[in-house]
């Protein structure tokens, strides 16, 4: 069968012996045989999709199609297969749109292939996002990491190469899966002028995989579980597949516009607001059994983050067996005291004026705890083949829980609350949320799907939310839009790239500004070589500040003084812009020609922060700037500057901030 151009249609439609071409804004061409997609604007291409049928992996060109329909009012063809498989395309302007549907085990859509454009990357959502610079050959690259060691772990740090990539002879693959490896269900591949968008627009928020290939060309794809039964039909809800004339920054803004129809900004408590950041303790007792400290040292120790400007203390190690031990037997460890030394603590650290969170794992189970054969094993995800995910963490080893199992989170939710509601506590570090989700085929769990990970976790939180008398202060680790709704801040992990050497921060705070992001001054809970992985910590506060970072601060960053003078400027540089970080959108570079500087705006304020970390002399602007801004430098009172041909002096400069009212 041959696609014919309809009589009328609201875009116009050319035909070719081959293909069909539509102009919605730029031209889209589709094989008039398969309904294939063949060219976005003057980019040849391949997609929309592909759906596996037993151990095959098919294209469009691999199936038959057998009827088609034109709908004018949609500005749609909908493409029908023998192979029990539908494509509805929506031509909108300088937007395609559609659902993919029918039966198969797995499908991948919208996903793009033979992707190849000059002075290219792969823009992926690997937690706060990621810029993967010539990703054909960067793919290709074996991981290069610098490391070191605290306690029972190694720490490493990648320096080149995409950890988690699967490198083959002639293809590489990359795959993030949503929600919490990759915070956002979109990825995109181009350069600074033009590129790819695909997109999940799909509100029952199942696990989904981003999928890329790298061959001689790129692939971009969205992965999900379809068809569980023979008799079931999947349906791909609506997504994107755009060719765009912008950067990733376009790209977030469609995603943010689709997202904003459920999104809802997450519960910070004014107080925060106030803070710079919060004092971390983990040395209460370590894996290795070493104790630190006590319940009853914890007056003294808010004493200690009092007296150096913190009203929040965050203690973690403080349950059964200290930290990474006997997860999930979340009990005040006898050894550091007992429940009531716990609570007369948390009592006197808040009639102090204090805040006080505590840490809890939502993830795993450790194999020496004595409730594993009977819980452990009953509440673990589990592969196809019945096995369980086991996961390691300094010296001891752990099974991942099914997040989706109503019995496990329950657990959660009840050590939570207790701690809030019948201890006292301000708030919780909720562990290892904003991790890598798992499909479960355990069918012995309340889960329907295999594939409900991010509702199991979403439930979890929309709870531990709702059945408390006053708005906690919760910290998720990673991030995850789905879940930022319930959750006050985000620990991002940006500054130290841990997690992959292309970080790229601004992608998710670009895309969610709302969202109060954490992220740490030095990365681990004792002082370690940081020589060795690369990087330092006045360079990493300075970058996280442009991104107006809320500060996790490790107690023994306060016995570094050169350090610690560091961060107490540096606070008291954000002191002075505390209202401007939670009323003015953070905008990236828009509107600067560095990327060394970031702008925060609103209908009538502006304000510029920069790190200049190689003595730059000027800052240009492609917005206009006033005659006078007030600047403040690290380290100085604020005062006024005049501006010269639409440009900010710096010269001298490290850190400071430029903010103005608009006329």
């Amino acid at each position: 069968m041959l696609v014919s151009i309809p009589n009328d249609f609201p875009w116009p439609i050319t035909e070719t012996e081959n293909e069909i071409i539509i102009n919605s804004g730029y031209e889209i061409a589709l094989d008039r045989k398969t309904g294939s997609l063949t060219r976005f604007g003057q980019h040849r291409i391949n997609g929309p999709f592909m759906v596996k049928k037993g151990e095959q992996w098919l294209k469009p060109n691999d199936l038959v199609l057998k009827e088609y329909l034109w709908s004018s009012d949609e500005a749609a063809l909908t493409l029908y297969y023998k192979e029990d498989v539908s494509l509805k395309i929506i031509f909108g302007s300088q937007k395609t749109t559609g659902t993919l549907s029918g039966k198969a085990e797995s499908y991948r859509f919208p996903c793009l292939w033979g992707l190849k454009v000059a002075n290219d990357e792969l823009v992926t959502t690997n937690n706060y996002g990621e810029i993967i610079p010539d990703p054909v050959n960067t793919l290709k690259l074996p991981v290069k990491v610098a490391s070191t060691t605290w306690h029972n772990y190694h720490v490493g740090r990648p320096v080149e190469g995409v950890p988690g990539c699967l490198r083959e002879e002639h293809k590489s693959t990359y795959r993030l899966g949503y929600c919490g490896g990759a915070s956002m269900p979109w990825l995109f591949y181009g350069n600074q002028n033009e590129g790819f968008y695909v997109a999940s627009y799909d509100e029952r928020f199942p696990t989904t995989i981003l999928h890329t290939e790298a061959t001689d060309s790129m692939l971009i794809g969205l992965e999900k579980i379809g068809s569980l039964g023979a008799d079931e039909e999947f349906s791909s809800n609506q997504c994107e597949f755009s060719y765009l004339t912008a950067d990733w920054h376009e790209a977030a803004r469609r995603y943010r516009s689709w997202a904003l129809s459920w999104y809802k900004i997450g519960p910070v408590p004014d107080w925060v607001w106030e803070e710079n950041g919060l004092l971390v303790h983990y040395d209460f007792k370590f894996q290795s059994g070493e104790i630190c400290h006590r319940f009853v040292d914890i007056p003294e120790l808010y004493e200690m983050a009092k007296e150096a400007g913190f009203r929040h203390l965050y203690v973690s190690a403080w349950n059964e067996g200290g930290f990474d031990t006997l997860y999930p037997q979340f009990f005040p460890d006898l050894e550091l005291g007992t429940i009531r030394d716990l609570k007369k603590a948390i009592t006197e650290v808040k009639e102090d004026g204090g805040k006080i969170s505590f840490y809890i794992n939502t993830r795993i189970f450790n194999h020496r705890s004595e409730f594993y054969e009977t819980l452990g094993k009953k509440w673990a995800a589990r592969t196809a083949e019945q096995e369980e995910y086991i996961e390691k963490y300094g010296k001891e080893t752990f099974s991942c829980m099914c997040a989706a199992e109503n019995e496990w989170t329950k657990v959660l939710k009840d050590f939570i609350l207790w701690l809030i509601e019948d201890m006292g506590a301000t708030g919780m570090y909720v562990d290892q949320i904003g991790v890598y989700p798992r499909l479960c085929f355990n069918e012995d769990h309340s889960h329907q799907r295999i594939d409900q990970w991010n509702l199991g976790y979403k439930k979890l939180l929309q709870e531990i939310n709702s059945e408390t008398s006053e708005v906690p202060f919760y910290i998720m680790e990673g991030c995850g839009d789905l879940y930022s709704q319930y959750v006050g801040a985000q620990l991002v992990h940006a500054g130290w790239g841990l997690y992959t050497p292309y970080g790229a921060p601004k992608i998710y705070k670009y895309t969610f500004p709302e969202i109060l992001h954490v992220d740490m001054v030095h990365p681990k809970p004792v002082a370690i070589d940081v020589k060795a992985i690369g990087l330092e910590p006045k360079q990493v506060a300075a970058r996280s500040f442009l991104l107006g970072t809320h500060y996790w601060v490790y107690d023994h960053v306060l016995e570094d003084n050169e350090l610690w003078h560091f961060m107490k400027q540096l606070f008291a540089l954000r002191d002075y812009i505390k209202g401007e970080l939670r009323r003015l959108r953070f905008l990236d570079n828009e509107g600067l020609k560095v990327d060394w500087a970031k702008r925060y705006s609103s209908l009538d304020e502006e304000m510029i922060l920069f790190y200049n970390e190689f003595n730059e002399k000027e800052l240009e602007l492609t917005i206009p700037l006033p005659k006078k801004v007030e600047a403040i430098y690290i380290g100085n009172s604020p005062k006024i500057i005049e501006t010269r041909d639409n440009k900010l002096p710096v010269e001298g400069r490290t850190i400071g901030v430029f903010r103005w009212k608009k006329s």
